[in-house]
């Protein structure tokens, strides 16, 4: 048989204990049992894991244990949208308790040295105490896992339910674009019809208007707000807008005018007054002394674009 040992550990108190009864008063101790009476060993060997050379090492706890197993969380609330959930801990009941001993225990060992009678003893209340209080945990834990599954089935239904709502959305957004669409579009070759050129007529006839829109948005700007330019297209668009600081009353007139004049045929026209300035460079970098542009213009929304209007 190979050999077998216990090991405990001492408190301060029972270190002081040890040296005062002949002992080396350290911390951890260790009694070798290999010697003991059989009914003693067999006791020891029941409790402990023997090693693969055949030795066998049992160590007694002392002060706190933790007994019994983690629990689950479970799932309160789910929000689809925010791509989390809300989870809250359920009950978890006590799982430490102490190591009943003869000299009673400080949280850091025995409080005196221990003879192996005891330290089997001790181990052995231990391993029965374990055994109550996993068997009860362990059926709360089943109880846990019960609810807990029926949340994983409420998770996989809420789920499917919340992307069903999405598709449906996605679905009505669609087929309310697609009708959108078709009533540009209709709007579109009526306005053509009615307005357009020679030119844009046949481009409608002969099934080009979608490639043409250009030519579209040029002819309905020029008859609808005839004066205005696109933003992109004046000045290649390199003026920046910028605020006017003490507009003059003569641009507060021109504002007001023609702010008036277009409300009256779009009333969803609503031009702002802007300041804007363009300086080209000579072959050195340096700004000309003569801006290409320096002054005020109108700014307005068209047919989802913007456009100018320069005196």
């Amino acid at each position: 048989m190979g050999r077998i040992t216990v090991e405990y550990t001492l408190s301060g108190k029972g270190q002081k204990a040890s040296l005062l009864s002949g002992g080396d008063g350290k911390k951890v101790q260790q009694i070798d049992a290999s010697n003991a009476v059989r009914d003693l060993q067999a006791r020891i060997i029941d409790l402990s894991y023997v090693q693969s050379n055949g030795d066998v090492h049992l160590k007694v706890e002392s002060g706190m244990v933790e007994i019994g197993p983690d629990f689950p969380k479970l799932v309160e609330k789910i929000d689809w949208e925010a791509g989390h959930f809300k989870y809250r801990e359920v009950f978890k009941p006590q799982t430490r308790t102490y190591v009943p001993h003869p000299e009673g225990v400080d949280g850091d060992g025995f409080d005196a040295p221990q003879d192996l009678e005891t330290l089997v003893a001790v181990a052995e209340s231990l391993r029965d105490k374990r055994k109550v209080h996993e068997d009860k945990y362990q059926k709360m834990l089943d109880e846990f896992e019960q609810v807990a599954n029926g949340d994983l089935h409420k998770l996989i239904e809420a789920r499917d339910k919340h992307r069903e709502k999405r598709r449906d959305r996605e679905r009505k957004q669609e087929e309310q674009e697609a009708r959108e669409a078709e009533a540009q579009v209709k709007a579109m070759e009526d306005w053509v019809r009615e307005h357009g050129s020679e030119r844009l007529k046949l481009i409608l006839e002969e099934g080009f208007l979608s490639q043409s829109m250009g030519v579209y948005r040029d002819e309905r700007i020029a008859q609808e707000r005839p004066g205005w330019q696109w933003d992109d297209k004046w000045l290649d668009g390199q003026v920046q807008h910028a605020d006017v600081l003490n507009p003059s009353l003569e641009d507060l007139q021109w504002l007001r005018q023609e702010r008036q004049a277009l409300q009256e045929k779009y009333p969803d026209a609503n031009p702002e007054l802007c300041y804007g300035k363009l300086v080209d460079q000579d072959e050195y970098g340096y700004d000309d002394e003569q801006p290409v542009f320096e002054g005020t213009f109108l700014v307005d929304e068209y047919m989802n674009r913007t456009i100018v209007l320069v005196r």
